[in-house]
Formats: C-alpha cells, structure tokens, sequence
C-alpha cells in the first residue's frame, strides 16, 4: 500500500513539474526569437549592421576609454610577436 502511495506521488509529481515547464515556455520573453535568421539579432539589427551601420555604441565606449575602430594597414604593421611571412600571407600582402 506504501509503495503504490509513492509511485502515484512521484508520477503525480513529475507531471506537474512538466505541466509547469510548458506552460513557462509558452510564456517566455524570448518565445518565437529562434525562428530569427540569427536568433540574438532583431530584423532591424540585421538590416542596420547590413547597411554598415552600427548600435551608435561607439561614442560610448570612447568616453569609457576603449579604442575605436583604427583603420591600419595590417601588411605595413606586422603585430610584436607574429611570424611576418605568415602575417602577410594570411593578410593577403604582396
């Protein structure tokens, strides 16, 4: 009789624990956003960054004294520490 009362608690149990999960993914935030080309990018982020726009995030991250975008020569400036024939061949250097 004992055991019959634990059996029925436990499938008891584990069907409303999957009751509860289903119902909290039908109702999540995030619902519907893996069907995205990329699933973390809304269409408008895909379009702007398309575009060759960006988040306007740059202003930000210069005032917080990161670098900005630099634009460098990387066949004239082989980084301290990388081999150079490598460097200008992986670059496309002539």
């Amino acid at each position: 009789m004992r055991t019959n009362f634990i059996i029925v608690s436990a499938v008891v149990a584990t069907a409303w624990v999957h009751l509860v999960v289903a119902d909290q993914a039908k109702h999540s935030q995030y619902s519907g956003q893996e069907q995205r080309a990329i699933n973390s990018l809304s269409q408008e982020d895909i379009t702007e960054l398309a575009r060759g726009g960006g988040w306007g995030m740059a202003k930000v991250a210069e005032l917080n004294g990161l670098p900005g975008f630099v634009a460098t020569n990387p066949c004239a400036n082989v980084p301290k520490g990388h081999d150079s024939a490598m460097w200008r061949k992986h670059n496309g250097c002539k």
